[in-house]
């Protein structure tokens, strides 16, 4: 069963918290009428599967990866100039170029989903709605995070 309603009234992490426990599949879609933004939330049996945002102030793989001193500025720019030919993802080109291991991927990759989560805790007022056994074909196929950073924002 669905619900719906805005965070002035629930609370994001009891949110996360309730899907969590009952082990529930779907997805959290979350609307900032502010900021004119849209995030969805990927739940597989109380796991976030997967975050995505409309934001376009998210940070992108090549920005984490640089921040985290994963690759040279030099790497990134071969790759995105690869990337625009092939529309291949960023970093499976980065693999496959031997400038990164596919472990460091799955750690940057994790850190820009634990900052897209951390933001949508600013979302004051924002509207919710959950949907049942709803998820997108291509949800990542292995878990990204432990729940348990999201529900305690105090960063």
């Amino acid at each position: 069963m669905g619900f719906k309603g805005d965070l002035t009234t629930f609370n994001l992490a009891n949110i996360f918290q309730t899907l969590s426990m009952n082990r529930q599949t779907g997805t959290l879609s979350i609307f900032n009428e502010e900021e004119a933004s849209e995030a969805n939330v990927y739940f597989q049996e109380g796991t976030i599967r997967q975050v995505s945002t409309s934001d376009s102030r998210k940070l992108r793989l090549g920005e984490v990866l640089l921040r985290m001193r994963l690759i040279s500025a030099e790497e990134l720019e071969q790759a995105l100039a690869t990337q625009r030919t092939t529309r291949e993802k960023l970093g499976d080109i980065l693999v496959r170029s031997g400038f990164i291991s596919e472990e460091k991927i799955t750690d940057a990759l994790r850190f820009q989903q634990e900052e897209t989560i951390y933001e949508l805790f600013t979302w004051d007022g924002a509207l919710f709605e959950f949907i049942d056994d709803h998820m997108p074909e291509d949800a990542f196929s292995k878990e990204v995070f432990d729940l348990g950073i999201t529900l305690n924002p105090t960063r």
